[in-house]
């Protein structure tokens, strides 16, 4: 028998949603997005067949409409939605990455973003370490001031579509593009969460591990915006391994 070495990473608890009001929602507008031309938003899913077909993963508001959103649209297949300052749906990158709804599995989503990159480049989604091709373009050459909270499992202002299953490990680079297979694959780590903070690439600006296991908090781990647990969102013990 050997005794964990003190501070070793574990991945106890994952966060449960019900597909009709549950949500998380930070505590404070999240500005630490603010101007920025990078940004890396890295997630692991387990998407239940609950989830709304319209579903959003992460939404934040600012600018004339919102500030950075993804949607995973669950019908057929689940088509990943990344728009950013957009007032309608023309200003978006769409990827298709599959049907992952209700199939059971846990699944990592990496989604990164470089605003200085070429029309129709400036989204990239990778799902379980392999890159997705994807169609459109964003248009915006920086992220506007947020005037929301960070929400996860929602759209903020439109709280009717709202995601069903597990969410874990939810991890912001504010300022980073880690689009490189190389980045990716230290990462999604061969399908285990990892340390993020001593992996040798930049730690996160905001990472919401959900390690907290009970009561309504969730701790930014690597910043001061907390989030709070919304409408009966629960801890579960089901994580990805």
């Amino acid at each position: 028998f050997e005794i964990p070495a003190v501070g070793s990473f574990t991945n106890i608890y994952s966060t449960e949603y019900d597909g009709v009001d549950d949500y998380v929602k930070t505590d404070a507008n999240y500005t630490e997005v603010d101007g920025a031309t990078k940004l890396t938003v890295s997630a692991w899913i387990k998407v239940s067949s609950a989830s709304d077909s319209n579903s959003w993963l992460f939404s934040v508001g600012g600018g004339s409409n919102r500030q950075f959103g993804i949607r995973a649209q669950t019908l057929t297949d689940t088509t990943i939605w990344v728009l950013v300052n957009s007032g309608g749906n023309g200003h978006r990158i769409q990827t298709n990455i599959g049907a992952i709804k209700n199939d059971g599995n846990w699944h990592h989503l990496l989604v990164c973003i470089d605003l200085s990159l070429s029309t129709g480049q400036e989204a990239k989604v990778y799902l379980d370490g392999v890159a997705k091709t994807g169609a459109g373009s964003i248009g915006s050459t920086t992220f506007p001031s947020a005037n929301t909270p960070l929400f996860i499992g929602t759209q903020h202002g439109d709280l009717t579509r709202v995601f069903g299953g597990l969410i874990d490990e939810v991890a912001i680079w504010v300022g980073e593009d880690f689009r490189t297979q190389s980045d990716v694959d230290i990462i999604y780590n061969s399908g285990t969460p990892n340390d993020l903070n001593s992996n040798g690439l930049t730690a996160p600006t905001s990472w919401y591990r959900f390690e907290e296991g009970s009561g309504t908090t969730a701790i930014d781990t690597n910043g001061s915006n907390n989030g709070t647990l919304i409408n009966g969102t629960t801890y579960s013990t089901d994580v990805p391994s």
